[in-house]
């Protein structure tokens, strides 16, 4: 029976390979041969190293990437079945990738089409070059500032919550979770998911097993075909996916409806009280409405509906894995927590006011730790291209057209040529100084060139309010050890076991 199961085993995946370069058709002899000229590890004939790569489990794929690559200087290329791809962490090659007009992103992008469509983040061409243009305005660091008072609300209760923990453990990125999604909840479409539906529940669930559905998807070797949605996992994707739809129709169709009944539109755009200069905040969503309305860009709901989707994903589960690590590493250096806290005394003193605008622009310690918890631990652990021309490297490697370039953040910040004892907590690395040394592609948490992200300015700003608004408050001890965090690279990067931590009153 056991000899039965292997054959049948074999013979999915031999049709799985044909498959897949059936779907592609780029594997040609000529890519075989341009990339056998490129350094790598030794590979199965047919499955290249994939067989490897499945059989690891989720916390070990970072660390065999990085063992391999150390081991081949930096650069090597490797098959993963069907599919060619370059892995590097020389930010001089990064540089050739990132800026290059002629890439596409990766093919894995194409799992996120279901739910995204053909928002900001996957698409391409003409199409994405008129959006970015379009939404660009949206993220304006003055426009962004009018959500600070949002932000600072959700914080607060984000604080009451951990105190009220007294001096028990308790899993930081849950709490997290719950603060981001509001944030970007009220920032995305205007109001709390709490507040507004009584389906919260629900979405958050589906948004979660939507993400694990996809990291399933990208390791699955029949992933590109209708076997997958055939599969258990793919039936539950298709109907959380068909939820978040129609959660979004609905909320763009009743925010368009209430916009078109308003008297004048410029009443909504630029509501203001006199008496206090105050300028009512717009959401993403009415920035995008606004826009369709006054006729300045053309978008339909499903155009809508895919940016906000793309909002939400981008801006709520990033920030999370950002805040929870950047939380974890202050609680396990007391003497970098006590430097914070002494430079938001020196900004607010004993006052326990709003954080502004200006604040933000004097938290420059805080700044650095947040930058440094993102070079150890960025969201987003893994990107992707598609090499759409033969592109010759600093070093003189040819890559060739049709191979697909990974890049793994996670393994370039730890780099030892630009981060010295790189596996060490050290905000001191982004004084102002120590930045114009460094090579500008050597740190790509917000990914770099012309598709970089369109809100690192917003997540920056968020990550500055809710850090502030906690350590005024609050005095934070770690309780995991580094050796319990195993880092899994599923869609977002995140620890497969809880970060624990305590709280107490300042």
């Amino acid at each position: 029976m056991a000899t039965l199961w292997i054959i049948l085993s074999f013979l999915l995946a031999v049709c799985a390979f044909i498959f897949h370069v059936g779907y592609f058709g780029h594997i040609s002899i000529r890519l075989l041969k341009k990339m056998r000229k490129l350094r790598g590890p030794w590979e199965n004939f047919i499955f290249g190293s994939g067989l490897t790569v499945i059989r690891l489990k989720e916390y070990e794929l970072l660390p065999y990437y990085s063992n391999i690559l150390n081991e081949f200087k930096g650069f090597m290329r490797i098959w993963i079945f069907a599919f060619p791809y370059v892995v590097t962490d020389d930010p001089d090659f990064l540089e050739v990738v990132f800026n290059s007009k002629n890439n596409d992103k990766g093919f894995e992008y194409s799992y996120l089409h279901p739910w995204l469509k053909e928002g900001l983040l996957v698409s391409t061409g003409r199409k994405w070059f008129e959006r970015r243009k379009t939404l660009t305005p949206s993220f304006h660091f003055k426009i962004l500032g009018d959500n600070v008072s949002s932000i600072e609300n959700n914080a607060k209760i984000f604080v009451k919550k951990m105190l009220a923990q007294g001096s028990s453990p308790f899993n930081v990125e849950a709490f997290i979770n719950s603060c981001t999604l509001q944030v970007i909840c009220q920032t995305a479409m205007g109001f709390g998911l709490d507040d507004t539906i009584e389906e919260s529940d629900e979405i958050i669930c589906a948004t979660k097993r939507v993400k694990e559905a996809i990291f399933a998807r990208a390791l699955s070797l029949y992933s590109r075909y209708w076997m997958f949605l055939l599969m258990p996992i793919g039936r539950r994707f298709l109907r959380d996916v068909k939820t978040l739809h129609h959660f979004t129709r609905k909320v763009i169709a009743k925010r368009r409806k209430e916009l078109m009944a308003e008297r004048s539109l410029k009443a909504v755009v630029d509501e203001e009280d006199q008496s206090t200069g105050y300028k009512k905040p717009q959401p993403f969503l009415d920035t995008l409405l606004t826009l369709d309305l006054s006729g300045k860009a053309k978008l339909t709901d499903a155009d809508i509906q895919e940016e906000v989707d793309t909002f939400m994903f981008e801006g709520a589960d990033t920030t999370t894995t950002a805040l929870t690590m950047v939380l974890y590493e202050l609680g396990m250096h007391q003497d970098i927590q006590e430097k914070v806290y002494k430079e938001q005394l020196n900004i607010f003193g004993t006052s326990d006011r709003e954080v502004n605008r200006d604040d933000l622009s004097r938290m420059d310690y805080l700044e650095m730790c947040i930058k440094e918890a993102l070079r150890l631990y960025p969201p987003v652990s893994y990107m992707s291209r598609r090499v759409n021309e033969d592109t010759t490297m600093p070093k003189g490697d040819v890559v060739p057209k049709d191979a697909f370039f990974a890049i793994l953040p996670y393994i370039v910040h730890r780099n030892p040529k630009y981060f010295t004892d790189p596996e060490r907590f050290i905000p001191e690395r982004f004084t102002p100084e120590e930045c114009v040394k460094r090579h500008p592609f050597a740190y790509i948490p917000f990914s770099a060139g012309p598709r970089n992200c369109i809100g690192q300015k917003f997540a920056m700003m968020e990550m500055k309010v809710v850090v502030s608004r906690i350590l005024r408050n609050v005095k934070i001890t770690s309780i995991t050890k580094r050796s319990e965090i195993k880092l899994t690279p599923t869609v977002i990067l995140r620890s497969m076991e809880p970060i624990l931590v305590t709280a107490e009153p300042r």
